[in-house]
């Protein structure tokens, strides 16, 4: 089975000329093998600019034209169509295009394509005259795996994006976790409360420093925790007097507080 496709000899140029075999598999003169698995799909996403495929000669667009060079048409492909599981170009022929056909200067027609790295083919992006088709799919086939690898490049950029990401989710569900365990470790809230102050840290930017500023509130009124409130609401002296808990310095370098700044407040209130 080969890529390129004979030009069927008639007296004038094929309105119609067969761009792809039936699949899936399709391979090339040189051995390269490709698949089409979806012929319906490759059509419509062919023609989905609205635009007609050029037709050239010998792969000249794809070789020549990056490097400025023009690039006059064969032929032009107005529309492509799946007959049989392979897949049909109709063809509008320029003058020098037909006059090429039909005088048998050249005999075969070879797709352009892109594939992906599962070497699917996605698009067609044209076609050319050609007379030797091993040589010119090869030089296509650099073309298609440049694409492939280009496309292989973004998912990995996109997979290390994606990492990174849920690595400072963690960082910060981390940070969120101790903040709350030292909370309740000191007393200020208790362990039924965290996941009150958990939604309040993580429900918009802030929250972390809002609920510093809670427990650092709560703990230089109440050096106490939940026990010196109780103790204040019964009119007691606090059990734990102000600067006297061991908890503080632990709890101020979690808080990424000055634990004197917290027993500063503390005297104060005392």
């Amino acid at each position: 089975m080969k890529i390129s496709i004979e030009i069927p000899e008639s007296s004038s140029a094929p309105e119609s000329i067969q761009l792809f075999p039936s699949g899936p598999e399709i391979v090339a003169i040189d051995g390269r093998k490709w698949m089409l698995s979806d012929p319906d799909s490759v059509v419509t996403e062919s023609m989905s600019n609205g635009l007609e495929l050029p037709i050239d000669w010998d792969h000249f667009g794809e070789e020549q034209q990056p490097q400025g060079g023009s690039n006059p048409a064969a032929g032009w492909i107005p529309s492509l169509s799946v007959r049989d599981g392979g897949i049909w170009a109709d063809v509008r022929w320029t003058d020098a295009g037909r006059q090429s056909v039909e005088s048998r200067s050249y005999r075969y027609v070879s797709p352009e394509f892109l594939y992906l790295p599962s070497t699917e083919i996605v698009r067609i992006t044209g076609a050319s005259l050609v007379n030797k088709p091993a040589l010119a799919m090869q030089a296509l086939a650099r073309e298609a795996a440049m694409s492939g690898r280009l496309d292989a490049l973004s998912r990995e950029v996109e997979a290390l994006r994606e990492q990174v990401a849920e690595s400072e989710l963690s960082r910060a569900a981390a940070e969120v976790e101790a903040a709350l365990n030292a909370a309740c470790a000191s007393g200020v809230i208790t362990p039924a409360d965290k996941d009150h102050h958990r939604a309040a840290i993580t429900s918009g930017e802030g929250g972390m420093e809002r609920f510093r500023r809670f427990v650092t509130t709560q703990m230089a009124a109440y050096p106490g925790g939940i026990a010196g409130r109780a103790d204040s609401r019964l009119g007691a002296t606090p059990g734990v007097q102000p600067g006297a808990s061991p908890e503080i310095d632990r709890v101020a370098a979690l808080l990424g507080r000055d634990a004197q700044f917290i027993r500063d407040h503390q005297r104060r209130k005392s």
